[in-house]
């Protein structure tokens, strides 16, 4: 389970030093495409029962799925990211929006 722990880590920093950029200069595109990798990790994670690397893993994704919010809304000042929940569901505010 460790072993499996440090090769889904080293996995997801490959990816990322593959595109040779950190997520705060990639496009969109490319956010996306490694959204969809630490996702597929997590779920990899959570189905061998590794609950400890699929939660580090979505917070991982959460930090991109930011990064993507920001990417397309151009930075705006006074912007505030959405939150999301586990599987990267975006949570809705108490009033319903």
């Amino acid at each position: 389970a460790v072993r499996d722990l440090i090769s889904i880590s080293k996995d997801v920093a490959k990816t990322e030093k593959k595109l040779g950029k950190d997520p705060e200069s990639m496009s969109s595109e490319e956010l996306e495409e490694l959204i969809a990798k630490v996702e597929k990790q997590m779920r990899a994670a959570a189905a061998e029962l590794n609950f400890e690397m699929a939660a580090e893993l979505r917070d991982r994704m959460i930090e991109l799925k930011k990064n993507l919010d920001d990417a397309t809304s151009g930075g705006t000042k006074g912007y505030r990211a959405p939150r999301y929940g586990a599987g990267g569901k975006r949570l809705r505010k108490r009033d319903g929006r």
